[in-house]
């Protein structure tokens, strides 16, 4: 079925206060702003009071009043962002887990994404989302945004996703939502795959059946086939590259700053807990690496 323009996308924005929260706010505003067609639910976790928690000086219901308080200033300075967009959205606070609640929400709301904001350059990669935030890429049956610091306003229109595939059912996804987005503000798509270059090792060494495919673009071609055809039926303006290198994430990056990208849309398979194994390697050294490059990077399980 072809995506109607006038469709709206449901986004679901966590907000806790801080800077690299209100970012991925600013995003949506912005989206909003150069045409996409989003509504919005911004959504502020709190934890719950334990009776533990609370001493004899401060009682439970001042300790109440004082969260109830720093949740309703979270939620309006929210607000404020989005309100000046012209964007629709709701604003709601829920006791809970963060991780937890925010994925709860979005599953009950039928959302098509939840956008959450990176620390920004952090070296650590178990500090680069921050727990609540990977918690929530990790464990998404729905894309996550993940919205890098704002320093500018990038130009409006078009709006400019490059779409790296590689063939993955997690691609695809990504390209699922990508396209839906895209159709909705009137933007255009980059597609591109990375395959790696001959090595003579490689032909020596590796198998006779991949270096054929290799060499032959069977490969390439069927990681691009079925992102393509989705392009197409949406009717998503696209330009194709295939590019060879054996450094996936610089071969992205590089490309998303040649055609002027502003958003990257990929797969991961959220590999598991570990931190260096949350998301596969590349995707994680796309967001480790993309502050400087793009707005924001889409990733989809």
């Amino acid at each position: 079925m072809i995506a109607d323009r006038n469709e709206m996308l449901h986004i679901l924005v966590a907000v806790d206060g801080s800077e690299h929260a209100l970012a991925a706010v600013r995003w949506v505003a912005q989206m909003a702003s150069n045409g996409a067609a989003l509504r919005c639910t911004v959504l502020n976790v709190q934890k719950p009071i334990l009776s533990g928690e609370v001493g004899g000086i401060a009682p439970a219901s001042v300790a109440l009043g004082e969260r109830d308080r720093y949740a309703a200033t979270i939620l309006e300075h929210a607000s404020a962002i989005l309100g000046k967009s012209g964007v629709a959205f709701a604003a709601e606070e829920q006791l809970d887990d963060a991780a937890t609640a925010i994925l709860a929400r979005a599953a009950a709301l039928d959302c098509d994404a939840i956008a959450v904001g990176r620390r920004g350059q952090g070296v650590l990669r178990a500090a680069l989302l921050g727990s609540v935030s990977a918690e929530v890429v990790r464990h998404s049956a729905i894309p996550v945004i993940v919205v890098n610091p704002l320093q500018s306003k990038r130009p409006a229109v078009p709006v400019r996703l490059l779409l790296a595939v590689d063939g993955s059912v997690s691609a695809m996804r990504a390209a699922g939502f990508a396209g839906r987005l895209i159709t909705t503000c009137g933007g255009e798509v980059h597609l591109m795959h990375v395959t790696p270059g001959l090595t003579v090792a490689g032909l020596i060494f590796g198998s006779r059946e991949k270096t054929i495919e290799q060499w032959s673009g069977k490969h390439a071609e069927e990681a691009l086939a079925d992102p393509r055809s989705l392009l197409v039926r949406l009717r998503v303006p696209y330009t194709e590259q295939l590019v060879v290198s054996d450094d996936p994430p610089t071969a992205i990056l590089n490309t998303a700053q040649q055609h002027s990208c502003s958003m990257l849309a990929l797969g991961t398979r959220g590999l598991g807990p570990v931190s260096g194994m949350l998301l596969g390697s590349v995707a994680q050294s796309i967001l480790e690496q993309s502050a400087t490059t793009v707005d924001a990077v889409l990733l989809a399980r």
